[in-house]
């Protein structure tokens, strides 16, 4: 399954706005038995936690109970945990239920239980126009196609027309579309309304426009909710 994020010109290159870059280091640590100590060296400085097993192998998801463990002991006592099972794509063969999943998080007062495929690809496009060529070649073999664009920025909104014509043209008939609205962190320099943003999805039919942040976990995960429900 593959997802394009078309990025709709979010972060200025230049000017004499006062913007903020941030740093994402994301450890993919393994999670059997003999990397157990250098896992735990990982802990110390992070900021977030996501424990993954297999939905179809329910050995799997009682060894969360083991890294929840390690987490509460090597972790600072305020990050944040977030439980995911894996391989949604062969649910058939299911061993491990979302209920099961998500008493398991509350218990351990994880933020949310979520299930996902690692099938799935997602492609973060830049929206400059200099990159709008190279943007195009994804679109051919692309499941999903998010378009993101600046609640606090007028021209960014505009600029979703010209990219829907591009999805038009290269993607495939069926693509689904999504339009995401970003920084609702600082709303109170809103210049496009999410009533705006609902009509442009419907126009251009599209499953749905949303609002988020990157800076909100909350609202990433309704994100990731909606593109897992229709994918």
């Amino acid at each position: 399954m593959k997802l394009l994020l078309i990025l709709s010109k979010l972060y200025p290159q230049t000017g004499n706005e006062n913007t903020q870059t941030y740093q994402l280091q994301v450890w993919d640590t393994a999670g059997q038995e003999r990397f157990r100590t250098i896992t735990q060296s990982y802990y110390r400085s992070a900021n977030a936690v996501v424990i993954t097993y297999d939905i179809t192998k329910k050995d799997t998801f009682k060894n969360v109970v083991r890294w929840t463990e390690d987490v509460k002991k090597y972790a600072p006592a305020n990050v944040i945990k977030l439980l995911v099972g894996n391989k949604t794509d062969i649910a058939e063969n299911r061993e491990v239920t979302l209920e099961e999943a998500r008493s398991c998080a509350a218990h351990y007062n994880m933020i949310d239980a979520l299930e996902a495929s690692a099938k799935l690809q997602v492609w973060d496009t830049a929206g400059q126009e200099r990159f709008r060529t190279i943007t195009q070649s994804y679109y051919r073999s692309a499941n999903a196609v998010v378009i993101t664009y600046d609640i606090t920025k007028k021209d960014t909104f505009k600029n979703v027309v010209r990219w829907t014509e591009d999805v038009k043209k290269y993607a495939p008939a069926n693509v689904i579309k999504l339009l995401v609205g970003n920084k609702t962190d600082i709303a109170e320099n809103r210049e496009v309304t999410l009533e705006e943003a609902r009509s442009c999805a419907a126009h251009y039919n599209m499953i749905d426009a949303l609002e988020a942040s990157a800076k909100v976990i909350s609202v990433i995960l309704n994100f990731l909710r909606v593109l897992y429900s229709v994918i």
